[in-house]
């Protein structure tokens, strides 16, 4: 009779957890999980400005306050460029650039540069063509021949230009946005 009693608990007891499987609730939660947004632009132009010359930062290399000899001089011209892609020559003969920035109060054809501690003084930061000419800031845009279907680089340099005879040392920082005009 005992083995009548331990087999009947032994099956109870194996079949416990069926039943509490059966028993499972298939409720489905939502939560909110994130946000998305999507951002970007159509646009009638005969270029599009390449994603990495949008927005990029140039390093001028450390010069020595006694390469400037007057008021005026530039030295330590670094590269740069403007990239721009699937242009159509149907659309438009000429791309203008012009760059935008707070001009240097001695010499408003160049980019102040920023002031804080440290700073050097007696310099701005001046902007020139491949052809080395000077491209003043917030001037009206300077125009350049696409010469292409497709991609089109534009090639500048930033250069240290003195304002002052003499220039003291330090940190020598500023920024510009540029403009892309088609015509």
């Amino acid at each position: 009779m005992y083995k009548h009693y331990i087999l009947a608990g032994i099956f109870v007891t194996l079949s416990l957890p069926g039943a509490f499987a059966s028993g499972h609730n298939n409720t489905v939660v939502t939560l909110p999980g994130g946000e998305l947004n999507f951002i970007g632009d159509v646009i009638d132009a005969a270029c599009l400005v390449d994603i990495d010359s949008r927005k990029q930062e140039i390093r001028l290399d450390q010069v020595n306050n006694a390469q400037f000899t007057a008021s005026g001089s530039s030295v330590s011209a670094a590269p740069f460029s403007i990239q721009l892609n699937n242009c159509s020559v149907t659309t438009s003969q000429s791309v203008g650039i012009s760059f935008i920035g707070v001009a240097d109060e001695r010499d408003p054809t160049i980019l102040a540069t920023i002031t804080e501690r440290n700073m050097a003084n007696g310099v701005g930061i001046a902007l020139f063509d491949a052809d080395n000419n000077l491209l003043p800031i917030n001037a009206p845009p300077k125009d350049f021949s696409l010469l292409s279907r497709g991609t089109n680089t534009l090639h500048f340099f930033a250069k240290y230009r003195s304002t002052l005879p003499v220039v003291t040392s330090g940190s020598s920082n500023a920024a510009a946005n540029f403009m892309v005009t088609y015509q």
